[in-house]
């Protein structure tokens, strides 16, 4: 049997759209979030979802909301939690963690950050010899090495 590339096109964003639509979560920020850009974990709990970004020193808590749309689930309303104002942090407080990761268990919120070294990337106009000095320099950023338990 052969199908006109119209048809197939259509049959093809009919089941897109039945297989997508339904299991799609729409995620809305607070004006000014980093964590959207760079999305690392998350974790559910009743009518709230988690999520900690790898390139901040915070957690952001989003509510259920009813779906507007075709979406599944739907969060907003956000709130920022600065870890600088829950833990005792081992760098700056503004410093990044890098989190990479949560958990929840009855009553609370683990997160974890990389514990990673960080070093800086080669320059396009520099040579060899000077980019690898630069490549081999490694550096361990004190909030990095974080696993903290939060009482939610």
């Amino acid at each position: 049997m052969r199908f006109a590339a119209s048809s197939i096109r259509s049959r093809c964003s009919a089941l897109i759209a039945k297989t997508l639509l339904p299991h799609a979560v729409r995620l809305e920020f607070a004006p000014g979030a980093l964590v959207h850009a760079n999305l690392s974990g998350a974790a559910f709990t009743d009518d709230w979802l988690w999520v900690a970004g790898d390139e901040a020193c915070a957690v952001d808590r989003l509510h259920a909301l009813a779906p507007l749309g075709g979406e599944a689930l739907r969060f907003g309303e956000g709130r920022s939690f600065a870890l600088g104002e829950l833990l005792d942090l081992p760098g700056d407080h503004d410093e990044e963690a890098d989190l990479e990761g949560m958990a929840l268990s009855p009553g609370y919120l683990w997160v974890v950050g990389s514990h990673g070294m960080t070093r800086k990337n080669a320059k396009p106009d520099r040579d060899d010899a000077t980019n690898g000095k630069r490549l081999a320099r490694l550096k361990l950023d004190a909030n990095r090495r974080l696993l903290a338990c939060l009482p939610i």
